[in-house]
C-alpha cells in the first residue's frame, strides 16, 4: 500500500548531500557520465530533481563532488621513508582508482575537492621532501649537492 497523497514516505531515507553524491557515483559507474542528469539523479533516489538543489545547487556541483569522493578513494602514502617508494604507491592506487571509475579521467583535471587537493599535496610534498624544486624540477637538489662535489 502507497502512502496518501500529501504523507511522509517513512521507508524513503532523508536527503543529505552525501547520500546525493553517493546515489550519483553508483549512476555514473553504472551508466556513465552521460547519463548523470539531475532527473536521472532524482529518479534514483524516488524523488524530484528539484529536490536535490536544496543540498547541490547545480549539476557541476554533482560532478566535482563524485571526482572528489573518487580522489578519496586513492591511498595516500605518508609513512614511506624513500620518496621512489611513495611516488610508487600513491600513483598505483590513483592508477586502481581511476580503472575503477574510467568516466573519472575525461574531468579529473577540471574538478575535485579537497581529497584530490589532499592527493597533489601528497604527491608533491614526496617530491619536495626528495629535494625536487620548481626551478629544477628534472634533479633533486641532494643529487646535484652529490654531483657537484664530484667535480
Amino acid at each position: 500500500m502507497s502512502p496518501a497523497e500529501g504523507e511522509p514516505d517513512q521507508l524513503r531515507r532523508p536527503l543529505t548531500r552525501q547520500s546525493i553524491l553517493a546515489a550519483a557515483l553508483e549512476l555514473v559507474d553504472a551508466d556513465g557520465l552521460d547519463a548523470l542528469t539531475m532527473r536521472s539523479l532524482g529518479a534514483r533516489l524516488g524523488v524530484e530533481a528539484m529536490s536535490l538543489y536544496h543540498h547541490l545547487p547545480s549539476k557541476q556541483a554533482v560532478i566535482d563532488g563524485i571526482v572528489d569522493l573518487v580522489w578519496a578513494e586513492v591511498t595516500l602514502t605518508a609513512d614511506a621513508q624513500d620518496w621512489r617508494t611513495a611516488v610508487r604507491r600513491t600513483a598505483r592506487s590513483a592508477f586502481a582508482t581511476l580503472l575503477h571509475h574510467p568516466w573519472a579521467n575525461r574531468i579529473r583535471a577540471t574538478s575535485g575537492g579537497p581529497a584530490r587537493m589532499a592527493y597533489l599535496d601528497a604527491s608533491l610534498g614526496h617530491l619536495r621532501r626528495a629535494g625536487f624544486t620548481p626551478s629544477r624540477p628534472s634533479t633533486p637538489t641532494t643529487f646535484s649537492r652529490r654531483t657537484s662535489r664530484a667535480t
